[in-house]
């Protein structure tokens, strides 16, 4: 499955960051979209070069941290903890999508949410609740810059 993402940084403490920790998903980052099969690599590629010109550099406000849980299978509750972005800043996320995914057919597919970055996953509430509480007592809000564009994605 195939996306464009946004890679953050941050510049103070750089890999032994508090705030951007990597995941299963790789290091920390915003979603631009998940794009699935729709798009072949051309048209990701032309994505991520158009964003990068906007984007390289950019400093995003993590204002918030909350907790998103869903189950990954039955009877199994994933609990992530989400760091959320100044309402500029997804609204900015917003205009990039409507200017250049919203251009291709079948575009009403890509999974699209609301701008985040995920900092941490846990399969207890409490220990999800506990580290968004302290993230959000001590360490936000918090600047981090956008450091690439990146393309997940599965040969096609």
């Amino acid at each position: 499955m195939s996306g464009i993402y946004f890679t953050v940084w941050d510049d103070d403490r750089k890999d032994e960051s508090v705030v951007l920790r990597p995941t299963k998903s790789g290091w920390p980052h915003l979603t631009l979209a998940y794009t699935g099969k729709i798009l072949g690599r051309p048209d990701l590629v032309k994505i991520a070069v158009n964003c990068f010109d906007t984007w390289a550099l950019k400093s995003i406000a993590i204002v918030a941290a909350s907790v998103s849980s869903w189950e990954t299978s039955p009877g199994q509750i994933r609990h992530d903890v989400l760091l959320e972005i100044a309402d500029v800043d997804a609204e900015a996320i917003e205009r990039t999508r409507d200017t250049y995914l919203k251009c291709y057919a079948y575009w009403e597919q890509f999974t699209m949410r609301k701008p985040h970055i995920t900092h941490s996953t846990h399969m207890l509430l409490k220990d999800a609740e506990a580290e968004a509480k302290l993230l959000h007592d001590i360490y936000l809000p918090y600047r981090v810059a956008v450091t690439g564009v990146t393309i997940g994605s599965k040969a096609q």
